[in-house]
């Protein structure tokens, strides 16, 4: 009976390092791709979102998607604490992937501040309208890279430079509006309208900018194995 015992214990422990190698070497590899692409997938969201936003387009339905979003937030987290079990690799970059879906999170939570809409016969729409519809592009264009496979560090800078740009004209119309005595007869309530918006607008680039310094701070190939002990798991 002892040789059956022995041999149980043979398979047993054979199957245990099967079991680590198998999850430490081939599936993991594909956890890593497979959070990159639903990462991406968000983004394009965001980007349907933001274009839609009732406070760009005028039409009710981006702010509620962004309302909605929490539950694609939920699945990604979900997928980190799968892939965080199973995968050596997937645990050490964990920190970095969670502050990731953090980021989406305030991106969507910004969105869904954008309600109020801007007249267009606002003195805002006539004084500063340009500048702030390229604001709009600007942020656009920076998560529309983030959704796409080709984002690169350099393409991540010139979306920065691109927002930093756009907020700099914008921020320089109202400057003008105010030394040309045009915002003394704006209504009270199209002022507090363009504030929030305007808030809501500079959380967002605030967020791609957290994005940009996570994404930068990653290995261009996504498999790419790393040194060092992986956090533990409570």
């Amino acid at each position: 009976s002892w040789k059956f015992m022995l041999s149980r214990i043979e398979e047993i422990a054979v199957g245990i390092v099967v079991t680590m190698v198998v999850q430490s070497i081939l599936w993991p590899r594909f956890a890593r791709l497979e959070f990159l692409d639903h990462l991406r997938g968000c983004f394009g969201d965001l980007k349907g979102c933001l274009t839609n936003a009732p406070g760009i387009c005028g039409k009710a339905g981006g702010a509620r998607q962004a309302r909605e979003f929490p539950a694609r937030i939920t699945g990604l987290r979900t997928l980190l604490e799968f892939g965080a079990r199973e995968s050596l690799q997937f645990r050490k970059r964990l920190e970095t992937y969670f502050d990731l879906t953090v980021c989406l999170g305030k991106i969507a939570c910004a969105i869904g501040t954008l309600r109020e809409s801007i007249p267009s016969d606002s003195p805002y729409r006539i004084h500063a309208g340009k500048e702030f519809d390229a604001l709009h592009r600007a942020l656009e264009s920076a998560l529309d890279d983030l959704s796409g496979k080709t984002s690169t560090p350099a393409s991540r800078a010139a979306c920065r430079a691109e927002m930093s740009d756009a907020f700099d004209a914008l921020e320089a119309s109202f400057l003008q509006m105010r030394k040309e005595q045009v915002v003394r007869s704006i209504p009270v309530d199209q002022v507090l309208s363009m504030g929030l918006h305007v808030s809501g607008l500079d959380d967002i680039r605030d967020q791609i900018v957290k994005v940009h310094a996570l994404m930068d701070g990653m290995p261009e190939d996504p498999l790419h194995r790393e040194s060092g002990r992986a956090p533990m798991l409570s």
